[in-house]
């Protein structure tokens, strides 16, 4: 039976979310997600410092339905039952970073001197993972030089993404080997599809590895980091930035828009502009097509919204449909 002369209270991961068609409830911690209806997440939201009878005494109708999912949320350990919620504050939702960016894309099919001032700097950028992506098939001096510039660095992850090459395959493996930092090297336009532990093969082009779509469950972030940063900034988008083969600085690949050279522009005052961190600042809730999504605190889509009439659209579908509840 349900201790009705107590309160509810949801513990500190996890957080209830209402979609268009139903509602979820986030377990940032476990990393998961238990759906319930929108009208559950209603009663439960506007009830959160009453007493767990006047649950019942306000809706008689629906008491036993009250009582199923009240049971339901005890027994999978998203709500405790307490006798004061004065002793359980809320939780702070705060997310700020001490640097100016977490990662930094950038195209390497050559070393310029520009691109090597800019990895001088990265411990002033704060970034703690480098991306490479090559078009080409990758020069293994290139890497080596990369990683020795930044053997004193704060980078803590460096990743791969270059053109299918059977003949380096060692030689990458070995770098793997030696340089921990080193973390995975994805071959795109391979002819299989092989999925080890530290080089991946895969048949798609580079433009399909580098399109962050949300096409099941297990693409979204569930943790709560990302929780929080989705309250106030882009999930995707935020703290990143691209540089292209050419010096250009943008926010990701599929980026129309310049803001920048590495070979005339400080890369810190581009960052640092209004202009640039404007797709920061987009969160989800404010985007036409997410803002009554469910997984709208979760998604890093990188589709690009554009601004028509004083809303913020996409201009492509996602393979989620809020309005049904279905993927497609």
């Amino acid at each position: 039976m349900i201790e009705k002369k107590k309160y509810f209270k949801f513990h500190s991961s996890c957080v209830p979310v209402k979609g268009q068609k139903r509602g979820v409830i986030y377990d940032l911690q476990r990393g998961t997600f238990y759906f319930v209806p929108n009208s559950i997440i209603d009663i439960l939201v506007e009830n959160s410092k009453n007493k767990i009878e006047s649950l019942f005494l306000k809706y008689p109708t629906q008491e036993e339905l009250v009582e199923k999912y009240l049971k339901y949320l005890i027994e999978n350990e998203l709500i405790f039952l307490v006798n004061d919620l004065n002793h359980f504050p809320e939780i702070e939702t705060n997310f700020d970073r001490p640097f100016l960016l977490d990662i930094l894309f950038i195209e390497l099919d050559s070393l310029s001197k520009s691109k090597i001032k800019v990895l001088e700097k990265i411990n002033e950028l704060g970034c703690t993972q480098l991306i490479i992506i090559t078009y080409k098939i990758v020069n293994i001096d290139i890497i080596k030089k990369v990683i020795d510039l930044l053997s004193k660095s704060k980078i803590q992850v460096i990743n791969l993404i270059t053109k299918y090459n059977n003949e380096i395959c060692s030689e990458i493996l070995e770098i793997h080997n030696k340089s921990p930092r080193l973390r995975e090297t994805i071959f795109f336009e391979s002819p299989q599809d092989i999925n080890d532990n530290y080089i991946k093969f895969t048949k798609k082009n580079l433009k399909n590895v580098l399109t962050k779509r949300i096409t099941n469950i297990n693409d979204l972030i569930i943790n709560q980091d990302a929780y929080f940063e989705s309250l106030k900034y882009n999930l995707f988008f935020n703290r990143k930035i691209y540089i292209t083969n050419s010096g250009e600085i943008k926010h990701y690949f599929n980026d129309t828009g310049l803001y920048g050279n590495i070979k005339y522009d400080e890369i810190q005052k581009v960052v640092n502009s209004d202009n640039f961190q404007n797709l920061w600042n987009i969160r989800k809730v404010e985007v036409e097509e997410c803002k009554n999504c469910e997984f709208r605190y979760l998604c890093p889509d990188n589709r690009i919204p554009i601004r028509e009439n004083n809303i913020f659209l996409h201009q492509t579908s996602c393979s989620y449909d809020p309005k049904e509840a279905k993927w497609n």
